[in-house]
């Protein structure tokens, strides 16, 4: 009968340290996650900063070709002689969202909207609604639309 209860005390402490050794690799995995999902959404944000400032470099160009229309369009800058061209901007609000998408080379979505100052709230544009506020990031860019001063507000979030 002693040899039982050795038996029964080393399997105790061989379980003991299998569930130390469980609980700091737990440990060890979480306390990584927690960096790497840190540096995860800075790069997020930084590819999301990049996206929106190229949508805005494509939207304030004059686009290609330099007449284009929604059959030929490459390029769909909205610009003509450093002011917002009305038909170009009708021929963009005529191509489909997803098209649009691929036209401004961003896997994120995106809207704009033309404002005299800043916006107070998050716009409804271009057939799409914003509706989670912690993954939006915001440009503005000072133009010239209907012979006067505004704001290019362009949204992009994942």
């Amino acid at each position: 009968m002693v040899k039982n209860k050795r038996k029964n005390g080393q399997a105790w402490s061989f379980d003991l340290m299998i569930g130390i050794v469980i609980f700091v690799a737990a440990l060890s995995l979480l306390f990584f996650y927690s960096i790497n999902y840190k540096a995860e959404s800075e790069d997020i944000l930084n590819a999301m900063q990049y996206d929106g400032n190229a949508v805005a470099d494509i939207l304030l160009s004059e686009g290609y070709p330099k007449n284009w229309n929604k059959d030929d369009v490459i390029v769909p800058g909205i610009l003509s002689n450093n002011k917002i061209d009305e038909d170009k901007l009708k021929n963009l609000s005529i191509i489909n969202y997803e098209e649009q998408r691929s036209l401004m080379h961003t896997k994120y979505d995106f809207c704009f909207n033309f404002s005299d100052s800043m916006p107070a709230s998050l716009p409804y544009c271009m057939g799409k609604q914003y509706n989670d506020p912690n993954n939006l990031f915001f440009i503005s860019r000072m133009v010239i639309y209907k012979n006067k001063s505004s704001m290019l507000n362009i949204y992009i979030w994942k």
